[in-house]
């Protein structure tokens, strides 16, 4: 509910252009955020036949991300206060998965300062089966990428166990692993 009360005191205080924005990436989020479909947070690709056609942008499939990534940290925070840890490990686990997968190779295309300018189509991945099938048997990040994402996770560990708001969480998330250019954020999400 806290959620959703600042997405409508955002909205009253934004100009058109950045609502459409928060509209779009609630309506993205809504979109993928079920059963069938959460997964692609985790493994951070587009399902190009899903959202083809919507006018949305890659930045705001990053919005998404972190509107999903917000109720997955409530949702672990949540359970630590019912003193359910195991619950609220799978739902930091989700969130830990989705920045491995932010750095597996293929996964997304990133410009030489590390910001992603491309999205992958999940089909063009083998969806989940085939993803989950290819990241058991690959050999994933390189060792110096490897350790970059290890020293994320363990900051975002760290503040899981101090239970810190996802406000100190989102910074680490959105200065490394779902990073986007500026120019790429404006961008068709479905375009090539």
């Amino acid at each position: 509910m806290r959620v959703v009360t600042l997405l409508l005191a955002l909205c009253l205080s934004l100009p058109a252009a950045a609502e459409d924005r928060v509209v779009n990436a609630w309506t993205i989020a809504g979109v993928l955020n079920t059963p069938r479909t959460q997964w692609v947070f985790n493994h951070i690709c587009v399902p190009t036949k899903v959202l083809e056609g919507q006018g949305f942008t890659r930045g705001e499939f990053v919005d998404a991300y972190f509107i999903v990534s917000q109720l997955r940290w409530e949702a672990a925070r949540e359970a630590l206060a019912k003193n359910d840890e195991r619950a609220s490990m799978r739902s930091l686990a989700l969130i830990l998965h989705g920045m491995i997968d932010a750095y597996w190779p293929g996964r997304v295309e990133r410009d030489a300062d590390g910001a992603i300018t491309q999205f992958r189509d999940c089909d063009e991945l083998g969806n989940l089966q085939g993803m989950l099938n290819k990241e058991r048997s690959g050999s994933g990040p390189n060792a110096a990428v490897r350790e970059e994402v290890t020293k994320l996770m363990s900051q975002v560990i760290r503040r899981w166990k101090e239970n810190k708001p996802f406000d100190d969480v989102a910074p680490l998330l959105r200065s490394g692993p779902m990073k986007i250019s500026a120019s790429a954020a404006a961008q068709p999400l479905t375009a090539k």
